[in-house]
C-alpha cells in the first residue's frame, strides 16, 4: 500500500509544493487587485472598509514541518494584516505589531469613534495611542482544543501548555514549553527577572477574565 500523502509531500517535492502555493498567492493577488479596481470603477473604494489577512501560514520544512497547524514556528504563524478604514482622517500610531485580536476592537472603534466593546474584547484598536506590548497566538487544528499557544512581544516569544488539554477553559496549570529571542535563540528565564514579570502581566490579562 502506498502512502500518497507522504509520497506526494515528501522533501524531494518542496520546490514542487512551494510553487503551487506561491500560484495560489499570486491567483489571489489577482482577484483582489480585480475587486479593488471594480470598488475605484463604481466609485465606492474611498468609502470602503478593506479588510484582508491569512488564518495561517505554511511551512515547507524550515523547522522540521509541513504546511500549518503543526508546530507554532514564525512561518506557520506569521500573517500579513492589511486594514483600510474608508476616509480615514484620525491618526493611527505607529504599530511594530498586531494581530487578529485587534481587528474588531479597530473595527468598532471606527465605526462608533470608540471601541464599545473594549471590556468584552482582549485586542486593541489600532486607533488607540498605547498598545498592549504582547499579542498571542495559538495552535488550532479541526475540533482539536488550542491547549498549546505562545505570547510574544516581537522580542521574546514565550511557548505554554495546558497540562490538561481538553479542560483549557477551567483553571490549571500551564507547562512552559520555551523562551525564546526574535532569531529564535532560547533564554534562560529564571536569569531574566524583567522578561519573567512582563510575561506574567501578559498572562493575567488574556486569562484572568
Amino acid at each position: 500500500e502506498i502512502d500518497t500523502f507522504n509520497v506526494y509531500a515528501s522533501k524531494d517535492n518542496i520546490d514542487l509544493l512551494k510553487n503551487r502555493y506561491k500560484n495560489s498567492i499570486y491567483f489571489v493577488d489577482f482577484l483582489i487587485g480585480k475587486f479593488i479596481d471594480t470598488l475605484k470603477e463604481k466609485n465606492l473604494f474611498d468609502d470602503s472598509i478593506i479588510i484582508l489577512t491569512g488564518d495561517h501560514g505554511e511551512e515547507f520544512y524550515e523547522e522540521g514541518h509541513l504546511f500549518h497547524a503543526s508546530h507554532l514556528s514564525s512561518q506557520q504563524t506569521n500573517v500579513p494584516i492589511y486594514l483600510k478604514f474608508g476616509k480615514n482622517i484620525r491618526k493611527i500610531p505607529k504599530r511594530d505589531l498586531i494581530c487578529h485580536m485587534d481587528v474588531f476592537p479597530s473595527l468598532f472603534d471606527y465605526i462608533f469613534d470608540k471601541n464599545q466593546f473594549k471590556d468584552c474584547l482582549k485586542g486593541t484598536s489600532i486607533f488607540e495611542k498605547t498598545k498592549f506590548p504582547f499579542v498571542i497566538t495559538a495552535r488550532y487544528n479541526a475540533s482539536r482544543a488550542p491547549s498549546e499557544f505562545f505570547i510574544h512581544n516581537k522580542n521574546k516569544k514565550l511557548t505554554l501548555r495546558f497540562t490538561k488539554k481538553k479542560k483549557i477553559f477551567r483553571k490549571q496549570y500551564l507547562e512552559i514549553l520555551s523562551l525564546k529571542d526574535s532569531e529564535d535563540n532560547e533564554i534562560d528565564i529564571s536569569s531574566n527577572e524583567e522578561s519573567a514579570k512582563n510575561l506574567e502581566e501578559a498572562l493575567k490579562k488574556y486569562f484572568n477574565k
